[in-house]
């Protein structure tokens, strides 16, 4: 192949997307973190706001997502911007 530019001793990074899955994803300032604790507020059935506590960890290939572990499940209603 072309090899343009390449040099001995040079490397490259790179992600090798394997497959897909259905995640729970969730913008970062959803989130309020208490030390290593992580909540969501969700509206209830009632109405009213209520603190859960999640778990996170970063979305692969975002910058400000996070997909959800446990904790909450697909179509809450939660505020986007963390009290």
């Amino acid at each position: 192949g072309d090899t343009t530019g390449l040099m001995p001793g040079m490397f490259a990074a790179c992600v090798i997307p394997i497959g897909q899955k259905e995640v729970l994803a969730i913008p970062a300032s959803a989130v309020l973190k208490i030390g290593q604790l992580e909540y969501l507020h969700i509206r209830s059935d009632e109405g009213k706001v209520v603190r859960i506590m999640i778990k996170t960890v970063p979305l692969a290939g975002t910058a400000d997502m996070l997909e959800v572990i446990s904790g909450a499940k697909p179509g809450m209603k939660y505020l986007e911007v963390a009290p």
